[in-house]
């Protein structure tokens, strides 16, 4: 095995499970990258509309070819069979995996070290999956040495429903266009990505409590609803500029509850806007509430629709609690160039670790002699 200079892992293959164009996975893929400018890159699903194209100088590496047209199946798409297996390269130290969906788990060699950095989970993920998508998860989660969780939350998750205990890294998030305080308006954020009706419900309501407030909902929810008339106006989550143009004039950005970290959080404080989230929820780890001594959010005690309601009034009447500067200070926190430093804190961490656990079990081997671990970088 060879070993890098400062206790980096010479050869480190960084796998993303998916990259598409609109995808806010992207940045973070760049961050890595840049922190590790030495690693080869691979993808096991490439969305984008040119897959060649560099990421943060990177050529990436398809594992798993786009499927062809040639129907498989009883004519639907290509058949399980003649999918090839995803297979990595041999020769790597250190495999960094980024992603938040069903892939098989690989592992090239006793000695190479696998860290696994989960964004979210989705349905395919949950206990009652049985032994379908939900096992390969399993697999995939088990077979890592580390697992890295963007959220409290998540870590929380990936202990009951797999026994998995994670370390915390919180992803990066800065607004992909520099934002400013405006002038507050008669507007109310929603991000509906994910949310259960039952959620959207309670926005509705809130649009129908008061109608001097425009509503503007972002995203996709769980489950698809009948068309009818909405108090809300939708708006896809893709629409950034969109979105950051209504953060900037609203009176506060209200998030649903989930497991999983959503950078467009980060992205409302740092514009000073505050952010309004429910107590069981990833988002409320990222805001500070009313118990702290300089708030920038507001999370909700009650669950009635008259308490989100509440919350906003009490916004507008005191606007003075959450000044745009203490919030677009608090939102550095999850800066870019921090979240590099703390990527390499952990991976030479994690790697002298690694290190050690090597020498010493070649060491009982006979395999090389106990001076051997001079050469392990400190």
């Amino acid at each position: 095995m060879l070993y890098g200079t400062g206790g980096v892992p010479a050869r480190i293959a960084v796998v993303v499970d998916q990259l598409d164009d609109a995808h806010l996975r992207t940045p973070l893929v760049e961050d890595v990258l840049t922190a590790f400018p030495h690693a080869e890159l691979f993808v096991i699903d490439d969305r984008r509309d040119d897959p060649d194209a560099p990421i943060a100088g990177h050529r990436p590496t398809c594992l798993a070819p786009r499927p062809s047209s040639r129907p498989g199946l009883f004519g639907f798409g290509r058949s399980a069979a003649s999918t090839p297996p995803i297979r990595l390269p041999a020769g790597h130290d250190l495999v960094l995996r980024i992603g938040d969906r069903r892939a098989r788990s690989f592992r090239v060699s006793h000695d190479t070290l696998d860290l696994f950095y989960i964004l979210a989970l989705g349905d395919d993920t949950d206990e009652r999956a049985g032994l379908g998508a939900g096992y390969r998860d399993r697999c995939a989660l088990q077979s890592a040495d580390i697992v890295w969780a963007g959220s409290r939350r998540l870590m929380a998750a990936l202990r009951r429903r797999w026994q998995v205990d994670a370390q915390l890294l919180y992803p990066p998030a800065e607004p992909p266009t520099p934002t400013a305080r405006g002038t507050v308006g008669r507007r109310v954020v929603a991000l509906i990505e994910g949310a259960s009706p039952s959620w959207v419900h309670r926005l509705e309501n809130l649009a129908r409590l008061r109608p001097d407030l425009v509503v503007a909902a972002y995203g996709t929810p769980a489950l698809t609803e009948r068309p009818r008339r909405s108090a809300l106006k939708r708006h896809p989550k893709e629409a950034t500029a969109a979105y950051l143009a209504d953060v900037e004039q609203a009176i506060a950005v209200v998030v649903p509850p989930g497991d999983a970290f959503d950078p467009q959080v980060v992205w409302a404080q740092a514009a000073g806007v505050p952010v309004v989230a429910p107590p069981p929820s990833a988002a409320a780890e990222l805001i500070q509430g009313l118990e702290h001594r300089e708030p920038t959010g507001f999370v909700l005690e009650e669950a009635g629709d008259e308490a989100l309601a509440d919350a906003i009034a009490f916004i507008e009447a005191n606007r003075p609690l959450w000044p745009p500067d203490r919030l677009m200070a608090h939102a550095l926190r999850w800066s870019r160039p921090r979240f590099r430093r703390t990527l390499k804190s952990l991976v030479f961490d994690a790697w002298c670790a690694h290190l050690a656990v090597v020498s010493k079990a070649d060491e009982d081997l006979g395999l090389i002699p106990a001076s051997r671990e001079a050469a392990i970088p400190d």
